[in-house]
């Protein structure tokens, strides 16, 4: 399959004008720019390819289970669902037999990153619950009005005769 790469001309972003960086050169060859995305694009794709092989062989050989997470909500304890984990007895009771493929498809890495990963998941929920209350400051402190307004030319007329009085 030909890979292609598409671009969103509603969004706004592509305008023909001399700002900007261009998508091509002088001689229709894509820009350095448009060159450095597509080598991105490409790399993730391989990436995803050898996510996709790994996660499979996890899954072939009985390695990924339902993870049950209970997470404290805004409105008590909540239950989040379809995410799975790699069970690591499974995974340490794996024969050679079964083992080797899951190394050469870079399983094994995975397997483990994803099992030291599951530490941090009490602080995302710590990051969560501050990011929240950060949230909750900043449209408190946009709601508070002002004890003064200013005319709408910004001007104050005194009554002088009024000081001092």
């Amino acid at each position: 399959m030909q890979p292609v790469l598409c671009v969103d001309e509603a969004s706004g972003l592509v305008v023909e004008s001399e700002e900007g960086e261009a998508f091509f050169d002088e001689t229709g060859e894509p820009s350095a720019s448009l060159q450095q995305v597509w080598a991105f694009l490409q790399k993730a794709a391989k990436s995803e390819a050898v996510l996709a092989n790994a996660c499979a062989q996890l899954h072939a050989a009985g390695v990924i289970e339902p993870w049950p997470i209970t997470i404290q909500g805004a409105d008590g304890m909540q239950q989040v669902s379809g995410l799975h984990r790699v069970n690591e007895l499974a995974l340490n009771t794996l024969d050679d037999a079964a083992f080797g493929p899951l190394r050469r498809a870079a399983g094994v890495g995975m397997a483990y990153a994803q099992l030291l990963s599951m530490g941090n998941l009490s602080t995302l929920g710590e990051l969560a619950r501050a990011r929240a209350q950060t949230e909750a400051a900043e449209r408190a402190k946009s709601e508070v009005r002002p004890m003064i307004t200013l005319p709408e030319d910004n001007t104050i007329d005194w009554d002088w005769s009024k000081i001092g009085r």
